[in-house]
């Protein structure tokens, strides 16, 4: 993959000018990665895919990228957890398909050349991601030169944008392993003269007729009590369809929610009426605020669309200096002081050059840029063409700088501020975090009136008393000598509220909603079945769960199903009882469906274009036994009750339109390949299913 070395090899000195296309690649959203590992136990392997050990430390690498690369793309500091559990996801499952699918590549020969490589960088054979990048925005050619000046040049780049040239190049790699590995697998399957009949007909056969349905609701689930034997006898016979894809855990579990007290309440109130009386005496309102606010003071002017506030006719009637408050908003006591009223733009247009001082790149060269650009668009010059050849924002500046229309706070403060208070034609240059913009405004009509406010928020919250107070009435709790056979009836006796979590399974982060809880899933797989857990802290809640069932990997439990189970058999019994009335009103109806939808109160509705391949009823959803039976039996009979999946049917076929006989076989032929063809990316699950994998990620998460 060194396609470096090769270029500089092949390739003489190409000039080219690739500021626009290096800015396009860095944000394609082509790069996979990684981040830090926390908590480790007893093995230094994060898991092992058939025999092969994947070490905790690797798996930081290729984390602490995927984070990196997450960041860069999404021009984002920080990673939260829900993020942070998506990345380690992504990786596994990139390390996964790396090993399995390299496996399949080893024993097939599959090979990608450095001369393919190359090819798909400056060859007759482009990949699109680098004709994106390498695309010149005003003229939309594509410059191999630009490409290959790139590469040579590419050592004098910063160390991420290397970093991320070389994560690329895997990446191409890879996808065009995977391309010749799935070609080969679609070009092994073939559709026969009788699959392309048998295609013809599923799919374009039409049956028309009429249904009586009867749903299983009629039926209340309250007057269907199964026996343990019967749920017992049906889970021996479905044993299959109750094993487990994953490890899982079932866990009831009450909740000691922490409220703001009477106390907590008066206690905010009571801080916010103080600091009403500072912010009316205050000559620094922001400052104020600064100081004295959990929520940041908005340095910015509202309209009344733009002011999310069940009090803004308050705000906007009242005069400068008003103050409104205390008043609750959004789990806030606030106060609000007017601070300015005054007539201002609801949008602005505007249109601008950006001068970007990337990490590595002489700031004061970049300050002379800009204020060369500056001075030419001030003295004149055109800045729809100053911008296309010299901004920095690819988007805006194939539209010569032009932002169209935006309202105030969509932008970086000093632009905002720029655009909101200068005049249609003012040009003027500010500084951000993105870098200079030189700045036209093209249009500002302040016709809308706004107001500038300070506000004092304070959270309303519980205190460390009340925390406390419900932290002992949780240990209390716990500390009743809890067992698994005691916990309901504790539960019911303190007129708690019992949840249920059905299946937690080994890297959960949290169930059923409840946010922190990843401490109690690694618990619960800890646990014996029978167990009760400590006291567990979680947001906003004390939580104490017991271990009801403990389920293996691909392995069916009775106590871990029964839920379902019970389910099943009030199903079937519920089938049983309306099937019996449909076979009584189908003996005195002589042939009639109607008669049949008559004596069962569910007159019979038509259904049509009904077809066998997709096993849809309309108006009833998906049911094959149904379709199916449509095209099994002769038109004008009715059929016996058939079982659904939504209730018990009776069918009738009024005309049945066959399929046009084929009479050129290749294009069918085609279809029903293609068909086939379009599975082979299910390969990757069939070898996971068959695979052993071990992963440990919860031992580290």
């Amino acid at each position: 993959m060194a396609i470096i070395g090769r270029i500089r090899e092949k390739s003489g000195i190409l000039v080219g000018t690739i500021g626009a296309a290096i800015i396009l690649f860095l944000v394609m959203d082509v790069f996979t990665g990684q981040n830090g590992l926390f908590g480790q136990k007893n093995t230094e392997n994060i898991g092992e895919i058939n025999g092969k050990e994947i070490s905790a430390k690797y798996f930081q690498q290729r984390l602490d990228e995927a984070v990196e690369n997450y960041k860069a793309n999404t021009q984002q500091q920080k990673v939260d957890e829900n993020t942070m559990a998506m990345l380690r996801d992504q990786v596994w499952n990139e390390l996964l398909r790396e090993q399995l699918n390299g496996e399949e590549y080893d024993k097939l020969g599959i090979q990608v050349s450095e001369e393919e490589l190359l090819d798909m960088v400056k060859g007759n054979n482009i990949h699109p991601s680098v004709k994106q990048a390498f695309t010149d925005p005003q003229t939309g050619q594509f410059s191999v030169a630009q490409v290959v000046n790139f590469l040579k040049n590419l050592d004098k780049q910063p160390a991420d944008v290397q970093n991320r040239w070389v994560a690329f190049e895997k990446y191409i790699y890879n996808e065009r392993l995977n391309a010749k590995y799935n070609t080969l697998l679609s070009k092994g399957l073939y559709a026969t003269k009788l699959m392309a009949d048998n295609y013809n007909n599923d799919n374009n056969a039409r049956a028309y007729g009429r249904v009586v349905f009867m749903d299983y609701t009629t039926i209340s689930d309250s007057t269907i009590k199964p026996t343990e034997d019967e749920l017992m006898d049906y889970f021996n016979k479905h044993r299959k369809d109750f094993e487990a894809k994953d490890n899982i855990r079932k866990a009831d579990y009450v909740m000691f929610d922490v409220l703001p007290s009477g106390e907590d309440s008066a206690a905010v109130l009571d801080a916010v009426s103080k600091e009403k009386e500072g912010l009316a005496a205050s000559t620094d309102d922001s400052a104020y605020v600064s100081l004295n606010s959990e929520l940041p003071f908005e340095d910015r002017y509202f309209s009344r669309k733009t002011l999310a506030s069940a009090y803004s006719d308050s705000l906007f009637n009242a005069s400068k200096g008003f103050i409104l408050g205390p008043y609750m908003e959004n789990g806030y006591m606030k106060v609000t002081k007017v601070m300015d009223k005054t007539m201002r733009a609801d949008s602005v247009s505007a249109r601008h050059i950006l001068v970007k001082v990337d990490q590595g790149q002489d700031p004061a060269a970049k300050k002379a840029k800009a204020d060369s650009l500056f001075k030419l668009a001030k003295s004149g010059a055109n800045f729809a063409i100053l911008a296309t050849q010299n901004s920095d924002d690819p988007g805006s500046a194939a539209k010569g700088g032009d932002l169209g229309k935006f309202a105030e706070g969509m932008m970086v403060k000093p632009f905002n501020d720029a655009c909101f208070n200068g005049n249609k034609g003012d040009i003027v240059m500010v500084e951000s975090q993105f870098g200079y913009h030189i700045i036209e405004v093209l249009e500002n009509n302040r016709t809308t009136p706004s107001i500038k406010l300070a506000t004092i928020a304070k959270k309303f919250e519980p205190s460390e008393a009340t925390y406390k107070a419900v932290y002992n009435k949780a240990t209390k709790f716990a500390s009743t000598g809890l067992t698994g056979e005691n916990f309901d009836q504790t539960v019911e006796k303190q007129g708690l509220t019992k949840r249920t979590a059905e299946t937690i399974t080994i890297n959960d982060r949290a169930f059923n909603g409840v946010p922190d809880t990843r401490a109690v899933v690694r618990w619960a797989f800890e646990a014996e079945k029978g167990e009760v857990s400590k006291v567990f802290d979680t947001q906003n809640a004390y939580l104490i769960a017991v271990v009801r069932s403990v389920q293996e990997k691909d392995k069916a439990d009775f106590e871990s199903s029964k839920s379902k189970i019970e389910e099943a058999v009030r199903k079937e019994k519920k089938a049983e009882q309306l099937m019996a009335k449909a076979d009584k009103a189908i003996a005195s109806a002589k042939g009639d469906i109607n008669l049949v939808g008559t004596s069962l109160n569910s007159p019979a509705q038509p259904i049509n274009d009904v077809t066998f391949a997709s096993g849809f009823l309309p108006a009833y959803g998906r049911e094959l036994a149904v379709t199916g039976t449509m095209f099994g039996i002769k038109p004008k009979v009715v059929s016996k009750p058939i079982k659904g999946e939504r209730g018990v049917y009776v069918v009738t076929v009024d005309s049945l339109a066959p399929a046009q006989k084929i009479t050129d076989y290749a294009p069918m032929k085609v279809m029903a390949g293609n068909m086939f063809g379009n599975r082979v990316f299910e390969s990757f699950n069939a070898l996971k299913e068959k695979a052993k994998i071990e992963d440990n990620r919860h031992l580290f998460y």
